[in-house]
């Protein structure tokens, strides 16, 4: 069985990846043409800031202070909000003119990623497992899941975020942060949550910041959910209570009849 989720957790990261490997060669984008991932603020904003961190990155006091901001200024605040994700060490590898191509590496990465950390949610979450159809093979299950996590890294939401990397690195931990949610809910286990989402404000706050808004909604959702769960129960007893009374009454006409 374990083999078998290693080989899931494998195909969840190459598929999402490979499939925009594909897109990007049938597109035409560098290295396989002449057109570039660079766009909107890839270009505007990323690009100069991606080079001055990857030309300073062992200069400590440039990182902290440049001279390349207007007239000089803190330049702390940039680095946690751009620059953070471990992601952009590759840059460190590639000079300035084939930041392109990192960026072509940066974007099938994180589908990759975001692709294994879903399927991760999907294989793990009790609460999504247990609406699963017990008739139905594990085997096809895998397939499933392998199937929704794809879906999800390749959806419109990927489209839009790749374009702006400095944000998007970070979600690749928002699929452990929900899981580590839901553990920490059910079952008081802390570890998976606090380590999940402390890497993902470290790679990006504002991010960070969306997430913890999603779950306060996700709360609020497992709230009522849990309400109209007990008032199902609730009512369930008291059929099951009244069917109970009906039963025994008729028993009791019955016995009083026959003594009669």
């Amino acid at each position: 069985m374990k083999k078998k989720n290693a080989t899931y957790y494998i195909l969840s990261f190459l598929i999402p990846m490979l499939m925009l490997v594909i897109t990007f060669a049938l597109a035409k984008v560098y290295p396989f043409g002449n057109n570039t991932a660079v766009v909107g603020d890839m270009k505007n904003q990323y690009a100069a800031i991606l080079t001055y961190g990857k030309e300073n990155f062992f200069n400590i006091h440039k990182l902290l202070y440049s001279n390349s901001l207007a007239l000089g200024g803190n330049f702390y605040p940039v680095l946690t909000y751009y620059l953070l994700s471990p992601i952009n060490l590759i840059a460190l590898f590639f000079s300035n003119k084939y930041i392109p191509l990192f960026y072509l590496i940066n974007i099938c990465l994180n589908a990759g990623f975001i692709g294994l950390t879903t399927h991760i949610f999907l294989l793990k979450s009790k609460f999504i497992n247990k609406y699963v159809d017990e008739t139905i093979s594990e085997e096809i299950v895998n397939v499933l899941r392998l199937i929704f996590s794809t879906i999800f890294t390749l959806s419109t939401f990927y489209v839009q975020y790749s374009h702006t990397i400095m944000w998007f690195d970070a979600i690749i931990f928002f699929p452990l942060v929900l899981l580590g949610y839901e553990q920490l809910v059910s079952s008081n286990k802390v570890i998976l949550y606090c380590i999940s989402l402390i890497l993902l404000i470290l790679s990006n706050y504002y991010i960070g910041v969306m997430v913890l808004v999603f779950l306060l909604g996700v709360t609020f959702f497992w709230i009522i959910l849990s309400l109209i769960c007990k008032k199902k129960c609730l009512s369930i007893m008291k059929k099951s209570n009244i069917s109970i009374v009906i039963y025994y009454l008729t028993n009791r006409c019955r016995i009083n009849s026959i003594i009669t």
